[in-house]
């Protein structure tokens, strides 16, 4: 498989998660495909959600601008299970494809206006952590057969995600964390070129917003197109809401 950079951030990438060890390899050999935090970038190395190190024997696909310490990544890889066991701590595989997953901001003091519609946040969630949600978000672009342009264009597209206040001067609900996902570009009047829809992986350090709470329900929230007025943003009518507390019980195993 031809090996991934950035440029391949975007929906045919995300059929990888439907990629596993049912693929036709030859045994001992197994292809998964999962979700790693980087553990180091020189050698690149990566960690999995249980501390399992996965170690590239192939370290000359990656660049020092594709793969940044402590993110994410999306990982397809390829490995003898003769050389893994339940006791195997660390295992050396083929990197086939990989796809950085970067954060969503949660820093109160960034200030971008929430300019540029999304087209969806994706149910179909997962966790990495308890404290670490990966959705997959859906937004217009502008495509270029460039891929100077290409990059330049991808890298306009800013997320970060706040705590909507209570409207009206209510109060706070304890039980259900309201976020407010902000989609920013520096250049919005250019929003009626984008016309190409493309999926990516971004993940949310949920440590920025709990604050120490267990909410049962975060709701998140996002703009959208208005279907009256097409220059204007609305509220999407159904937010993602995530059964977190029941999660983290599940996961606890309580």
């Amino acid at each position: 498989m031809k090996k991934t950079k950035f440029a391949v951030l975007f929906t045919a990438l995300v059929a990888m998660l439907g990629l596993s060890s049912c693929l036709s390899d030859p045994d001992p050999y197994v292809t998964n495909t999962n979700f790693f935090k980087v553990a180091s970038t020189f050698p690149v190395s990566f960690k999995d959600a249980l501390g399992i190190k996965l170690m590239p024997t192939n370290q000359n696909i990656f660049t020092t601008t594709n793969v940044d310490l402590n993110d994410l990544a999306l990982v397809q890889y390829r490995y003898d299970s003769r050389n893994v066991s339940q006791t195997t701590k660390e295992v050396d595989a083929e990197v086939l494809a990989f796809v950085p997953v970067k954060k969503i901001e949660s820093n109160k003091t960034i200030d971008l206006e929430n300019n540029s519609p999304m087209k969806e946040v994706d149910r179909n969630y997962t966790f990495f952590d308890t404290k670490t949600l990966i959705v997959a978000v859906s937004y217009n672009y502008k495509k270029s057969s460039d891929q100077n342009a290409m990059v330049a264009e991808l890298n306009k597209h800013r997320f970060y995600v706040v705590e909507e206040e209570p409207k009206d001067g209510g109060t706070v609900n304890e039980k259900v964390l309201n976020l407010q996902l902000v989609h920013s570009v520096p250049d919005p009047e250019a929003n009626k070129d984008r016309k190409d829809e493309g999926k990516e992986y971004r993940y949310i350090d949920l440590n920025g917003v709990l604050n120490g709470r267990v909410p049962e329900i975060i709701r998140i929230s996002y703009k959208v197109k208005s279907y009256s007025d097409e220059n204007k943003l609305e509220d999407v009518n159904m937010p993602l809401e995530i059964k977190y507390k029941e999660f983290v019980d599940r996961f606890e195993g309580k």
